[in-house]
């Protein structure tokens, strides 16, 4: 891998590590991030060597690759949206003011006062009303 390759280049070994176990940890790293996507890797590891004085361990190439594909693909933004208010309904028509039961029509309920939501609604509290 190129990438790691490279990667090894910009941090040669301390003078108590010979060449031989120097490229086997190359090797070893750039097995352990063949799957990561080239491109996130390549952006990993320029970093990387921006910022910091020693070889990578996979675990942290890694990590910092996936931070750098969260922020370029942030996935789905989910927003907190109010409860939805009661859908609309059409008024009551005369005939069905007419068939009320007397408590709605002791209300005052005239035409286009009230909708079945709020007629539902007030019989549910003559109800409870009636029962508590």
């Amino acid at each position: 891998m190129e990438v790691v390759g490279k990667l090894g280049l910009r941090y040669p070994p301390a003078s108590s590590v010979d060449r031989e176990s120097h490229a086997a940890r190359i090797a070893l790293l750039g097995e352990d991030c063949a799957d990561i996507d080239p491109e996130l890797l390549a952006q990993a590891a320029s970093e990387w060597a921006k910022t910091e004085p020693f070889l990578p361990r996979a675990c942290e190439l890694r990590e910092r690759a996936q931070r750098i594909g969260r922020l370029r693909n942030p996935g789905p933004v989910v927003l907190s949206l109010p409860r939805p208010s009661r859908p609309p309904a059409e008024p009551l028509t005369d005939d069905e003011i007419r068939n009320m039961p007397k408590w709605l029509i002791d209300l005052g309920i005239k035409v286009g006062d009230i909708n079945p939501i709020r007629a539902a609604e007030l019989r549910g509290s003559e109800e409870d009303a009636a029962n508590g």
